[in-house]
């Protein structure tokens, strides 16, 4: 269950690496839903963040790692943002 109000703006995060940080992009998290089979990362059986990504896409929390958009761009100022596709990353987890 996540701790942050539905409606915030956050950030998607897949990872960093060498001053670059990879992200699904910014969106909205809409709530805790059960997760469509489609989802990729690591899930028990509980409900899941959903985030509704500005391009059109969704994102779950156990996908990413995710907070307010605010305070994770101010953190990560002196990174490249670098926006990445999230159906591109779950292929590659089908595929392993």
């Amino acid at each position: 269950m996540s701790k942050h109000e539905v409606g915030i703006r956050v950030l998607a995060i897949r990872d960093s690496q060498d001053g670059v940080l990879n992200i699904y992009g910014a969106g909205t998290y809409v709530g805790d839903v059960d997760l469509p089979e489609y989802a990729g990362g690591f899930n028990f059986g509980q409900s899941n963040p959903k985030i509704e990504l500005d391009n059109g896409k969704v994102v779950f929390g156990c996908e990413c790692w995710w907070g307010p958009e605010e305070h994770l761009r101010e953190k990560y100022a002196d990174y490249q943002f670098m926006e990445v596709d999230i159906d591109k990353d779950r292929i590659k987890v089908e595929e392993d």
